[in-house]
């Protein structure tokens, strides 16, 4: 059922199937509907529940990432703000002079 997602046609596929099947039988032949629907069925039912599965956990690991990295920049702009800039922090200016 592997060969599906790198391009092999699906009538090679069924072939294969059918000679897997043939080679396992006690009597009688495999029937190229019931091997195509059957080959059909896998896949539809692997792809669906594996692509919900697995995009499920990457979208998942990616909220994750996210949230670190958002939280982390927050984090650095917090550390930024608490240190004097090259000028010193206001409270060390003051009016000289005047009137």
């Amino acid at each position: 059922m592997n060969s599906w997602h790198v391009g092999v046609a699906a009538e090679a596929i069924v072939k294969s199937r059918i000679e897997h099947r043939n080679a396992n039988r006690k009597r009688g032949e495999a029937s190229v509907n019931t091997e195509a629907r059957g080959l059909f069925d896998d896949i539809e039912s692997g792809v669906r529940f594996r692509y919900v599965k697995f995009s499920k956990c990457y979208n998942d690991i990616g909220k994750l990432v996210m949230a670190h990295t958002i939280e982390e920049a927050l984090r650095i702009n917090t550390e930024d703000d608490s240190k004097p800039n090259q000028f010193g922090d206001e409270s060390s200016f003051a009016i000289v002079g005047g009137r």
